[in-house]
């Protein structure tokens, strides 16, 4: 029951952190769509100067509607998500906000420890216990029976006994069911072996979830960090594009390219930081390690 919440949980993780690298992406588009706007409205101040040509607008009019339409699907992928949420935890959502978590995290060898501590790992340790005990009891059909039956008379018939009360002792030898037993002993053998099997399986389980967690975290993270500098170096270079137009040292095309390029890099950064995120509580949920207060 504890493992299935801690699934859940991972399920509602998922849901929440793509929803909210939607609604960030729509946010970073909002902004791009401003400074398009932005563009155009210069370009055409410029153009009335006749210091730029009706196509340099064109083109900018062109990338401002791409932008529109982008938007769009990701406003429609973003009502899907919110709607996947809704459903996963059974109440309404308008919009989301926090989330964030600290960058850093232990090294594999701490979480592969507690591999062994996660629920369904513990779950199969005790049926591995539970077998083994039925192995015990089936062997109990070997051995003799012994039964005490005693009776207690307010008024009773005539009889061998004179007394109000009699007991008798009836022990029960086992002396034609050999055979019978020692099939249930065998069943039971071959039960604790799957049990036991179960158990190794489950522990192997463990260990490839969180290798796979901490491995496809540590390099989300690492991309995430080489993102966040190109987006910076990205934001960097559209201003000193913008300077030198102003200069008349670059064309429009420079400018627009300069701003595509600070687009991507702002919404890749935007979907490795959340997807970063999300394998941080995979990684958690990996190694069993959620508190009942997380649910």
């Amino acid at each position: 029951l504890v493992r299935a919440k801690q699934l859940l949980f991972t399920d509602v993780s998922d849901a929440f952190y793509l929803l909210k690298s939607h609604q960030e992406d729509f946010s970073a588009l909002q902004d791009i769509g401003k400074a398009l706007q932005e563009r155009i409205t210069e370009l055409k101040r410029r153009e009335s100067l006749g210091r730029s040509r009706p196509s340099e607008v064109a083109s900018t009019e062109v990338k401002l509607y791409q932008n529109e339409a982008e938007m769009e699907s990701v406003s429609s992928q973003r009502d899907v998500a919110r709607e996947l949420l809704e459903f996963l935890i059974g109440k309404p959502i308008v919009s989301i906000a926090g989330g964030d978590i600290a960058d850093g995290f232990g090294p594999r060898e701490d979480y592969l420890a507690k591999a062994d501590l996660r629920p369904d790992a513990q779950a199969a340790r005790e049926a591995l216990t539970v077998a083994q005990k039925k192995i015990a009891i089936a062997r109990a059909g070997y051995f003799p029976a012994v039964d005490i039956v005693g009776n207690s008379y307010i008024k009773r018939a005539q009889s061998f006994s004179s007394g109000n009360w009699d007991i008798s002792l009836n022990i029960t030898v086992p002396i034609f069911n050999g055979t019978q037993t020692a099939g249930a002993v065998k069943e039971a053998r071959a039960l604790a072996q799957e049990a036991r099997l179960r158990l190794n399986q489950t522990r192997r389980q463990a260990g490839l979830d969180i290798e796979n967690a901490h491995t496809r975290l540590s390099a989300y993270q690492k991309q995430g960090d080489a993102y966040k500098k190109a987006l910076s170096a990205a934001q960097k270079n559209y201003e000193l594009q913008m300077a030198d137009y102003r200069n008349n040292l670059v064309n429009n095309l420079d400018v627009l390219q300069a701003l595509e390029d600070m687009q991507d890099a702002r919404r890749k950064y935007i979907s490795i930081k959340n997807q970063a995120q999300r394998l941080y509580w995979a990684l958690k949920v990996a190694t069993g390690d959620i508190d009942d207060d997380a649910f």
